[in-house]
């Protein structure tokens, strides 16, 4: 087999593979070739570039020579391929590198989830064994004790009938007025004895439970480690965990998952879906957040701050009213520090809600008791019952009072409707790269 490559000049050889070769014979530069002859369709040869070059481009044929076993030879020719520019084979290398990257990272993966789950098997296997151990060696213990016990009861038994006998022989006369002496303190022996076997196996179990509750304690802490380790710490990995699942990030901050929209990803930095939680606030509760992450909630300026302030985030709105849904997204978003109100800074707009969040951009954030609007009619906050990056005052009121239809000082978005939406939900994931 040859693969040919066509010149003013004619067609020249640029890889051939003979009956016999072990490696793909190559006359040009800048490629690589593989190939195998064996019987029946399955023989191949093929041509890759790790990286196009301008001699990449041109037109390929390939020539098959086939020598039968009546010794005639026949030949076939392959219609030629056009290479016409760099990008379709760089291009195809790249897709194909994309794709075994993937396959290897999915492999990794499973072979991690297997190494995982084997090892927790072995440490249970491991504690299951040490409980047999020290039951074993309880019993043991317990055995050994009351063999003593009777061997020494035996014994004290022995040496008190030898001096029964030895009064019945020595001293008749005595053995009346002794012989209720004895018994008392043969009663006496035998209940010191029995007290002290009593005694003895109480502490044996009592040691035994603490023993068996310190390997179940260290077994759970170390079946918590494992499982901390198993959960995902970034939004980007929560898929297959459902729709809002709770994910702990990297920074430890709790926070909900949208695995959903857009491919997921996203973290929900607010949720409003009732009238369950009260949003009109104060600073400090806007600051670090409030409601119930299962339901409506704010996460909290800050911890955006900090968020945003690591990388490059997206930002994106989505809304109900009247059972349409409508969606705003920037490309670029970020808040300044406590120092600058939280200041919000956004762009690149799209989406089938207007883009009326641009009147807010590079406005400080105002609650009821903090006031850093543009208004000189007096705080938008209080104006309206909500706490917004206003400016004087505003076109979207998304943390205004729930339900509210007259006034603008419901759940507004201008676009959408000067009343309230019914269903609110604000979220962030870190932009592509």
């Amino acid at each position: 087999m040859r693969i040919q490559k066509k010149h003013l000049s004619g067609w020249s050889s640029v890889a051939e593979l003979r009956d016999d070769d072990v490696d793909v014979r190559l006359t040009a530069k800048d490629v690589t070739a593989t190939g195998s002859i064996v019987s029946g369709a399955n023989s191949y040869l093929r041509l890759s570039w790790p990286l196009a070059t301008n001699d990449t481009i041109g037109v390929y044929r390939c020539d098959v020579t086939i020598l039968n076993s009546h010794g005639s030879v026949g030949w076939q020719k392959s219609l030629p391929t056009s290479i016409t520019r760099k990008s379709d084979v760089t291009v195809q290398i790249l897709s194909e590198m994309v794709e075994e990257n993937k396959r290897q990272c999915m492999q990794q993966k499973q072979d991690i989830q297997e190494y995982v789950a084997a090892a927790i098997e072995d440490t249970k296997n491991n504690c299951f064994k040490e409980k047999q151990d020290v039951l074993q060696n309880m019993t043991a213990t317990l055995k050994v004790l009351e063999a003593s016990f009777d061997s020494k009861l035996d014994s004290k038994i022995q040496a008190l009938s030898h001096t029964v006998a030895l009064y019945k022989r020595e001293c008749p006369h005595q053995l009346l007025s002794h012989k209720r002496q004895i018994l008392e303190n043969v009663a006496a022996a035998l209940d010191r004895n029995r007290k002290e076997g009593l005694q003895q196996n109480q502490d044996l179990q009592v040691n035994v439970t603490s023993i068996m509750e310190d390997l179940e304690a260290s077994f759970e802490s170390k079946l918590s480690v494992v499982k901390s380790q198993l959960q995902p710490q970034s939004c980007a990995y929560a898929k297959g965990l459902g729709p809002r699942p709770l994910v702990r990030l990297f920074s430890g901050q709790l926070v909900v998952c949208d695995t959903v929209t857009d491919q997921g990803g996203w973290i929900v930095i607010q949720r409003r879906a009732s009238a369950d939680v009260n949003f009109f606030r104060g600073w400090t509760d806007y600051k670090n957040g409030f409601g119930d992450l299962s339901g409506n909630f704010w996460l909290g300026l800050e911890k955006v701050h900090q968020l945003t302030s690591q990388e490059r985030y997206e930002l994106r709105f989505d809304l109900k009213f009247q059972g349409k849904n409508y969606f705003a997204s920037y490309d670029n978003f970020s808040l300044s520090g406590e120092t600058e109100n939280y200041k919000i800074h956004l762009s690149g707009f799209s989406g089938n809600a207007s883009d009326s969040m641009a009147y807010h951009n590079g406005m400080a954030f105002s609650t009821k008791d903090r006031d850093n609007d543009n208004s000189s009619g007096g705080s938008c906050a209080n104006s309206y019952n909500g706490a917004w990056w206003y400016n004087g005052c505003h076109n979207v009121n998304l943390n205004g009072l729930w339900g509210v239809t007259v006034g603008a000082k419901g759940l507004r978005w201008h676009s959408v409707t000067d009343g309230s939406v019914s269903f609110s939900e604000i979220k962030i994931r870190p932009f592509p790269k």
